[in-house]
């Protein structure tokens, strides 16, 4: 999926008139857990969510980068996410999780 969403955004969308602008702005959430209490330890989630928000810059996007977070941590992480970035009607928000 995203290979989908990053050879999507960097294509142009071409109408009768020009270019067309889809969105005002984009912002990603990446979550990476590779630490976990009752689960085995993933060794390259963290890394992986780095090399992914690199990629998601290269395309644009404004990119919160989260690590290791614990149940309350995640919520209001999510929260925090939706209620300021979705705040901006023209903005497309995209969240991905590395991790069990």
């Amino acid at each position: 999926m995203l290979v989908f969403l990053v050879t999507y955004s960097a294509l142009a969308c071409v109408a009768d008139a020009g270019i067309m602008r889809l969105y005002g702005k984009s912002h990603a959430l990446v979550i990476s857990n590779t630490e976990y209490r009752n689960w085995p330890r993933l060794g390259n989630a963290v890394k992986n969510g780095r090399m992914i928000s690199e990629a998601l810059k290269e395309q644009g996007f404004g990119v919160t980068l989260a690590a290791n977070l614990g149940h309350q941590a995640m919520i209001q992480t999510l929260e925090e996410f939706f209620t300021n970035k979705g705040k901006e009607s023209e903005a497309r928000l995209l969240v991905v999780f590395n991790g069990h």
